[in-house]
């Protein structure tokens, strides 16, 4: 009885607050904001460049969206690069036109 009323909402609430731990300073140290850290850590990302240009240099997409035309990677900041990877606090979203030229593009910060 006492480890059902008492202990196990203890350990619920303990790892509740433990996986929600986040420290709203994480990466900001260094960087203002997004656009500082894109133009830091991907200066070749430019509107009007090719869908290949960006492939041979970041890769894959991680999620691809109406036909083709919108891009997303996930990425990840360590120990001072910006790289694609399967998880990440950032998203890179890419939108390119019918004939393959990136029209606009954001890195954005997952929020939790």
């Amino acid at each position: 009885m006492l480890l059902r009323r008492v202990l196990l909402p203890s350990l619920f609430l303990f790892l509740l607050m433990a996986c929600s731990h986040h420290n709203p300073q994480e990466h900001q140290m260094f960087y203002a904001n997004e656009i500082d850290l894109q133009q830091k850590w991907l200066p070749f990302l430019e509107d009007g460049i090719r869908k290949e240009v960006v492939e041979s240099r970041l890769g894959r997409p991680f999620l691809r969206y109406e036909d083709g035309r919108i891009w997303t990677y996930t990425m990840h900041l360590e120990e001072g690069l910006l790289e694609p990877a399967p998880w990440g606090p950032y998203c890179l979203v890419l939108v390119f036109d019918e004939i393959d030229i990136l029209e606009k593009h954001s890195l954005l910060r997952f929020r939790r």
